[in-house]
């Protein structure tokens, strides 16, 4: 679990509420890295974002968790989404989200102006 009152300790609080139990958290670790080294040694569970879990961790990921999720936004000036180059940025996140959330419909990926 991260630092208190981070998205992760958030989360993990909503999980374990709506499960019907409050969490007793003993330790904290800071970054998602080290979570998942410890969770990976069996001596916790950990709760990081999926992106954060190395690929030799994968098999130990439990999927369909619905723990909410965030929004990740880009804030252009009123018209500036026309200009080429911010354009050309706008594609490369709508990519590069469409590729880290495989199974999402890239047309839910919109951009607000």
């Amino acid at each position: 679990m991260g630092e208190r009152d981070s998205g992760l300790d958030s989360a993990l609080r909503r999980a374990c509420e709506s499960a019907g139990f409050t969490p007793h958290v003993e330790h904290r670790l800071v970054g998602a890295q080290n979570i998942c080294d410890l969770a990976a040694t069996g001596t916790a569970s950990a709760l990081v974002p999926a992106l954060s879990v190395p690929v030799p961790l994968q098999p130990l990921v439990v999927a369909d968790l619905d723990l909410g999720g965030r929004t990740i936004s880009a804030v252009v000036r009123n018209g500036r989404q026309y200009d080429p180059n911010v354009s050309a940025v706008l594609r490369a996140l709508r990519s590069i989200a469409a590729a880290a959330l495989a199974g999402v419909d890239p047309a839910e990926l919109g951009a607000a102006s």
